[in-house]
């Protein structure tokens, strides 16, 4: 009789070991996801900004994908999630000088 719920004590610690190993991995692999996902979107949002928004930013095109991995590192590093709110409004460049103005300056 012991035998038989020793065997069936290891049968369940295998069975509820297993469980909780898919559990984990289940989880790890949906919050690499979503962690994917929001950085993805943090990359397209980035990718919609003209050229003179990112040199605002210090970024040209080509650094976009790295920027945001290193911002994402640098978060998760502290223990954080990174989080990438979506910017809706429109954003608007730090210098506005544009008009013919600035053209013609200096070509007297």
């Amino acid at each position: 009789m012991q035998a038989r719920y020793a065997r069936a004590a290891a049968i369940a610690d295998a069975l509820s070991t297993g469980i909780l190993w898919v559990h984990g991995l289940y989880s790890r692999a949906s919050t690499a996801l979503k962690t994917n996902f929001r950085l993805r979107a943090a990359e397209a949002q980035l990718f919609r900004m003209a050229d003179r928004e990112l040199a605002d930013l210090g970024l040209c095109r080509a650094e976009i994908p790295y920027a945001v991995r290193a911002a994402a590192e640098a978060e998760t590093a502290i223990g954080e999630t990174p989080n990438f709110e979506a910017h809706e409004a429109p954003i608007v460049p730090a210098n506005q000088n544009n008009g013919p103005a600035i053209f013609w300056a200096g070509r007297a």
